[in-house]
């Protein structure tokens, strides 16, 4: 593995810096005045970091990303161990801005950071853009698309009552049940003027684990090794068109082809609401925002957003303000 420092050329990463930074606006913001690093490995550039060095002997690590079929190899962990010992000469702090996902935070507290604040009105500050946009999605829909729950939409597109969809691919076993014969093809959501923009969002809701205490483990073991077999597998993706985590010769259901290049590639970011606690309700804050026809709807709905965050994250918060108590 080698570490080298980009000067020039940045942008050439973009897809990269997007699986740890979904806004390309909010990047470019810091990229041409920050420090980046990549992490090579057979020629191959696996992970990517930014540094922005700030006042006072501190800086910021502003991007952390490691390609998706890289990730959990250590990589970006040797990253950030190159990249502390490389500042530890000019800096005494090291600041990361993240959400409160706690894989992430967890990642970086295993590697001595310490939560030390919280911002205030963030989601004011920086999503005004996408939801004025998902807003403007509105005047491309039915006439009352409140009125269809999920399975009657699935139901009245099988039907042909729609050309598009907006949805994820694990809608098509649905659609299928009314229409077997439906040729279905997907697209990732043109959310950027320029397609070179656009990542495809995706991720795992569902993982599977063997409690400490669990009785007849080896029983549990079997099935779990019954369901990684190949074949096992090859039968799940045929009935849901799904995409396999695990390497080897699958086949990419017919259905997902258009979203081929994205997948081989790379060219994807995780699930927005993997990002905030599910007690927050955002479906329905959406919605609500969406049934807002006054001229602030999107303000009172950022606002919300900001509160809600705050009111369904009160022990971290609470945990930051001890830590800043104490020092």
């Amino acid at each position: 593995m080698k570490i080298r420092q980009i000067t020039r050329d940045k942008d050439e990463y973009m897809d990269l810096l997007l699986l740890a930074d979904p806004q390309e606006d909010m990047i470019e913001k810091y990229l041409d005045r920050s420090d980046m690093f990549v992490l090579v490995n057979g020629g191959d550039v696996c992970s990517v970091c930014v540094v922005e060095q700030l006042k006072n002997r501190k800086c910021e690590l502003k991007n952390l990303a490691t390609r998706v079929e890289d990730r959990g190899k250590g990589y970006a962990k040797y990253l950030l161990r190159y990249i502390c010992e490389r500042y530890s000469s000019t800096c005494d702090v090291m600041y990361v801005g993240t959400g409160n996902y706690k894989r992430v935070v967890n990642f970086y507290e295993k590697c001595g950071f310490i939560n030390s604040h919280i911002v205030a009105n963030f989601f004011t500050e920086n999503y005004r853009e996408v939801a004025e946009k998902t807003e403007a999605l509105l005047q491309y829909a039915e006439p009352n698309p409140y009125a269809y729950g999920y399975n009657d939409a699935c139901t009245a597109f099988a039907r042909g009552e729609s050309a598009m969809y907006t949805i994820g691919n694990y809608a098509i076993p649905q659609i299928k049940s009314v229409n077997p014969d439906i040729n279905i093809d997907s697209f990732t959501f043109p959310a950027n003027e320029s397609e070179a923009d656009n990542v495809l969002n995706s991720g795992v809701d569902l993982h599977f684990c063997v409690m400490k205490e669990t009785k007849n483990k080896e029983a549990v073991y079997e099935v779990l090794r019954f369901l990684y077999e190949d074949e096992t597998i090859n039968i799940y993706l045929e009935d849901q068109g799904g995409i396999a985590c695990k390497e080897g010769d699958f086949e990419l259901p017919a259905e997902l082809e258009g979203m081929r290049a994205y997948i081989e590639a790379g060219r994807m970011t995780d699930y927005q609401d993997h990002h905030y606690p599910s007690e927050m309700s955002v479906d329905a804050m959406i919605q609500t925002f969406l049934l807002d026809e006054s001229d602030n709807a999107v303000d009172t709905f950022l606002a919300r957003f900001d509160s809600d965050w705050t009111r369904y994250n009160k022990d971290l918060i609470w945990k930051v303000q001890q830590y800043q108590k104490e020092h």
